[in-house]
Parts: structure tokens; sequence; C-alpha cells
């Protein structure tokens, strides 16, 4: 159980509309660490969500045991949780287990949160407050003359003289960090200028049509994915990947599982912008530019990317922008096209006794609805940058 008061402190530090969200991934957040951990990794686990629970990092999209898990996982590569040598010492996929998502998913998400906040292994702000005094960079400090060394392997003449003088911290007390509030994630500006691109999505093989268009700046292929996610409905549970020609792109795999799946080859979405895989266009071109998106390996759900327009703004949205759309996203795990053609055939024949397991499954799934403002909503939340 989650105690309110407790939160207090963390809740302060996030925006009043994303409070809620805070609340629904401490919970799960809470929970995984009172059944499993201590309240030292708790704290840092708080901490990690404080700082990442703020407009433009994306968190209000998707489940929130899925980021639970990822700022678990993060906080546990910090304090070194998954090292057998570890005490407490739990295995990744049961962190993944623990919080009822896939190991994948959890990895995803700890990517977004640790390269969000540029989390490194050392990072004191979020060290476990008991290994605080035996951490390795905690005593490390600069001397007035410029020499970098461990104040507590000076001589203790020295360090008497330096203390008495206020130059370094008493040895006896807790070693001194800096305030974690300072990592708190702060979005850049919101408009500039550039090469945007008019893009239209269109899910394949969908009858009827199924398509987004937005505007984007010039953005990493691994934004564009999380555009996508979000002009479109999806809700980011699975692998994915783009095809460019003969070229397959695909996201970068955790630190600590470099083969945890084949690339074959595949170059990766975290070092490719748009600028660099869309030729320019030419003066007389009729056919726009087309590459392929592929979301969940299961179903295969594939998108056709239409390079529409290439223009050079003085003043664009930095912020990507859904301009129009039919239809709504299919439902998650439904079985890909096929899938859905059943679901849809199941919506026309609702008294059909062997629809009616389908239709309560896919309970309040209306096809025919779509609206930009949600997708809007969420991009005015988040920048892109290249």
């Amino acid at each position: 159980m989650v105690m309110v008061d407790d939160l207090n402190e963390y809740l302060c530090e996030v925006p009043e509309a994303l409070q809620p969200r805070f609340r629904e991934i401490a919970v799960v957040v809470d929970r995984f660490c009172n059944q499993h951990l201590d309240s030292g990794y708790r704290d840092v686990c708080r901490r990690l969500l404080t700082c990442f629970c703020q407009p433009a990092t994306g968190i209000e999209r998707g489940k929130p045991a899925s980021w639970a898990a990822g700022i678990v996982y993060e906080a546990g590569q910090l304090n070194f949780l998954t090292d057998p040598s570890s005490k407490p010492y739990i295995k990744s996929d049961e962190i993944a287990k623990g919080c009822g998502v896939s190991a994948a998913t959890m990895h995803n998400k700890g990517t977004a949160i640790r390269e969000t906040l540029d989390l490194r292994r050392y990072d004191l702000e979020f060290c476990i407050p008991n290994r605080l005094q035996d951490h390795p960079l905690s005593w490390i400090m600069e001397l007035p003359d410029g020499i970098i060394v461990d104040i507590q392997h000076l001589p203790e003449e020295a360090k008497q003289q330096l203390s008495v003088a206020g130059k370094i911290p008493d040895p006896a007390e807790p070693p001194p960090v800096r305030d974690w509030r300072e990592r708190i994630f702060k979005p850049s500006a919101a408009t500039g200028s550039g090469t945007f691109y008019t893009l239209k999505i269109v899910l394949k093989y969908s009858e009827p049509e199924i398509w987004r268009r937005v505007q984007v700046p010039d953005c990493l292929l691994d934004e564009l994915h999380e555009v996508i996610q979000v002009a479109m409905g999806w809700e980011n549970y699975h692998l994915h990947e783009f095809v460019v020609g003969k070229d397959r792109y695909l996201p970068a795999p955790p630190d600590d599982r470099p083969f945890f799946w084949d690339d074959d080859g595949a170059l990766l979405t975290d070092e490719a912008l748009l600028s660099d895989v869309i030729p320019p266009r030419k003066p007389r071109q009729r056919k726009p530019f087309e590459f392929t998106y592929v979301y969940d390996f299961g179903d295969s759900w594939e998108h056709a990317i239409l390079v529409e327009k290439i223009e050079e703004l003085e003043n664009g949205s930095m912020f990507p922008v859904c301009l129009e759309g039919e239809r709504a996203c299919p439902p998650e795990d439904c079985g890909g096209i096929w899938g859905l053609d059943r679901l849809l055939h199941a919506l026309q024949h609702p008294k059909e006794p062997e629809n009616e397991d389908l239709l309560d499954w896919a309970y309040g799934y209306k096809p025919e609805e779509f609206s930009p403002k949600e997708a809007n909503a969420t991009f005015k939340r988040w920048s892109l940058t290249p």
C-alpha cells in the first residue's frame, strides 16, 4: 500500500497534470520494492520516477507497470542489484515478471529513462543510502591546488587541517551528494527552424484504410517510432523496425544483453536521422518517397510511411503535430490484419454466438472513431531535437 504522506516530497516536484500518472506508477514500484527489495531501493526508485515524470518524456504513454519495471531496473543497474554478490540481489527477468511485463518492455523503458536522465553506474544521487558511505566515488574530491584525491586515504594530519579550514567534509559524517532534484528532466524549447517533414502513415492492408498525417521536425528514427505510436494509438508494448530500401533499422539492444535479438546486420534507430534516410525531393518527382515501419513482430503491423512534403521552416513547431487521420488504431494483440478483419466482422454481426468472446475482449473498441486532439495533447508535452 502506498503511503500518500511519504509521496508528498516527490509529488511537489511533479507537474500537477502528471501527478495522477506518478501515483499509478508509484503504486507498482512501491509494491515491488516492499515485496522484493527494501525502503532504500524504494526511495531511489521514487527519485528516478520524479525526475522522469516530467513533460516531454512520454511517460504518459503505455502501461504504468511498464514504466515501473523500467524504473526498478534502472535503479538496480545503478546499484548493481543484478550482481549475485550484491545484497539484495535479483535477476533482471524477475524484475519484469514481478511487475507483470515482458523483459523486452522493461529494457525498452529502462533505456528511455537512462538516456533521458543521462544515468551512469556510479551516480551518487541515486545510490542506495546504506551504500553511500562505501561508494567508490563518495570521497573523491578536488583539493584547492587542483589535485583529485580520495580524502579517506589522506594522512590524518592533512585531513584535520583541510577539515578545520572548511576545504573538505568530515569523513565521519555522511559524504556530500548533489541534490537529486537537479537531475529532474527539463524539456527543450518548443519552436525552432530547420527541416520539417509531412508524413502520411498508412496501416497496410487495412480496409477501410487506417491512416494518419503528421508533421515532424528532422529527428532520429528512434523518435519517429514514438511519434507513430502516439499518432496511430499503439501502446508501445512490442519490438519494431524500420525498413528503408534494403536497410533495416532496429533499436539498440540493452547494454547488459547485447545479443538480445539477432540484428542480422541492421542499423540502429538511435543513430539515423530522417534526413539521413530520406533523399531530397526532386523538382518533378510525383510519387512520394516511401519506407516501412513494422510494429509487433508477432502480429506484424506494417505501416507505409509516405514523405509528402519536405520544407525549410523558420518558425516550425519543435514538437510533432498530427494534422488529420481516419479510423481507430486496432487493439493491441488482436492478431494482425487477419485478426482485425475478424473483429470488424464480429462488430457487424454481434448476435452471432461465435463472436461473443471476441466482443467481450474488445469491449469499447470503436473502429470509426479518431481525433487528432489526443495525440496533439501528448505531443505538446514533449519536443524532438535532432
